[in-house]
């Protein structure tokens, strides 16, 4: 009885823990195959082309940061559904930007803030059918160029 439980016990802490988010990865593996072809910029970290992108829209450049700012202030003036869960995310993702942005020193303490904050938004399935079709494409844009 006590390899019976625990050989359960491990099957469990074995088996991967699957997120509720189905419907996000779907998208971005939708997004993956269409972009699949475009070459990347991958001699640059990820926190270099934040900062360039970040710094690019405050000099009047296009950046994928204006886009962010631009759909907040868009969706705050409208009436759409769910208008405040597509806020909560697109200013968690215009926080972790721009905390990305104000670190200067990371070996301080190991790159820990860094890191922190360049993980992937991660939305629920329930969350993410409530999105509105621009946040979620802004979401896999940000998910797949610039957070691991």
């Amino acid at each position: 009885m006590k390899k019976f439980i625990f050989f359960l016990l491990f099957m469990l802490m074995v088996n991967p823990v699957f997120a509720g988010n189905i419907l996000q990865q779907q998208d971005e593996l939708k997004f993956v195959q269409k972009v699949a072809k475009t070459p990347l910029p991958t001699h640059y970290g990820k926190d270099y082309l934040i900062r360039e992108d970040y710094y690019g829209y405050w000099n009047g450049k296009d950046a994928l940061y204006g886009v962010v700012v631009n759909t907040l202030e868009d969706i705050s003036k409208s009436n759409i559904s769910n208008k405040e869960l597509n806020i909560k995310y697109l200013d968690l993702l215009k926080n972790k930007v721009e905390i990305i942005v104000s670190l200067q020193n990371n070996s301080i303490d190991g790159n820990m803030r860094k890191n922190a904050a360049s993980k992937k938004i991660i939305i629920d399935d329930e969350d993410y059918k409530k999105l509105s079709e621009r946040t979620k494409e802004i979401i896999t844009i940000y998910n797949y160029f610039f957070f691991d």
